[in-house]
């Protein structure tokens, strides 16, 4: 089963750049409203979204045991009203975002502790970042979170409506194992429609949607980023024009690589080595193809010990 999948739309004007946004969830059968995996070298997690009842749903985390079948209980980190998720892992604690617009508008994240066989233990642990948003004229859109040297690195991203046009408003924190604020979250200067989000050693790789008429003329672009959020140039094109959706960045013996769906049809998926800063107008070379991937099936990436990537195919 895929994640939720956003679309999002980029004007790219010569003096800026405009981002609208909207989504939409993928009801599935079976109470599963949303599934996502995320793998360490030797374990993977599995957040789900269930279809709770009464407009309500509960997000909870569970260790991946053979045939990605669900090791041991899970851990509840949400039970409410439905919300955009992102999950990250590193060795011992895996970090939830949470984020809703609307009436009940909130931002969240949930550390939860790991044990030595990668399995969620203890109540996890919950930042609300609800009070640090600067105004209340953004709706909250999408939100990304990445492991970092230290503990984990989020942002979201908000449509801000109160103006003539619609525009975003970026944010960007720090957040340890322990569950505190390593660095508080703060407004960066990221106009662009986020799909990514990787550690790269130094900084950063931020991988971008750029769409300049419909959604099969969308270009996965990137652009680095600081180790504050601040990005260090111009986005550049990271593919050809196409149905681009589930975009992930993996960081493998010193390289990053994308990997996104994409395609006339969002069923091929496909690759590229993103490392190095390239050029907004300038075409990439072709992608690296890696088959067919349905719709209804997901992806995950595992960097494994000889620090090669592997894709983790999923089921519905």
């Amino acid at each position: 089963m895929p994640t939720r999948r956003p679309w999002f739309g980029l004007v790219v004007c010569a003096c800026a750049l405009v981002v609208a946004a909207t989504a939409a969830a993928q009801p599935a059968g079976g109470g599963v409203l949303a599934r996502e995996l995320r793998f360490t070298s030797d374990h993977g997690l599995r957040l789900q979204t269930d279809d709770a009842g009464a407009d309500r749903v509960r997000v909870s985390l569970a260790a991946l045991g053979p045939a990605q079948a669900p090791l041991g209980p899970s851990v509840v980190v949400h039970e409410g009203v439905d919300a955009r998720s992102a999950l990250a892992v590193r060795e011992g604690a895996a970090l939830v975002a949470l984020v809703r617009g609307g009436a009940s508008t909130f931002v969240r994240f949930a550390v939860v502790a790991l044990d030595a066989g990668g399995a969620p233990v203890g109540a996890p642990k919950t930042l609300d970042a609800t009070a640090l948003r600067t105004g209340r004229d953004g709706v909250p859109t999408a939100v990304l979170a990445c492991p970092d040297p230290t503990g984990f690195t989020v942002l979201w991203q908000e449509l801000v409506l109160s103006s003539d046009r619609p525009d975003a408003r970026t944010y960007f924190g720090r957040i340890g194992s322990d569950g505190r604020w390593l660095e508080p979250a703060h407004v960066v200067e990221v106009p662009w429609a986020v799909a990514a989000l990787a550690h790269d050693g130094r900084g950063y790789h931020l991988a971008l949607y750029f769409t300049s008429s419909s959604p099969e003329q969308t270009r996965l672009s990137l652009v680095t980023l600081d180790p504050g959020g601040r990005p260090e140039q111009h986005p550049w094109w990271a593919s050809r024009p196409e149905l681009v959706s589930e975009v992930q960045l993996a960081v493998a013996a010193g390289r990053v690589l994308a990997y996104w769906r994409g395609g006339a049809d969002g069923t091929a998926l496909r690759s590229s080595d993103v490392t190095d800063v390239g050029q907004w107008g300038t075409e990439p070379a072709p992608a690296r193809e890696h088959g067919t991937l349905p719709l209804e099936a997901s992806f995950a990436l595992r960097v494994d010990r000889g620090r090669e990537v592997v894709v983790v195919r999923g089921g519905t």
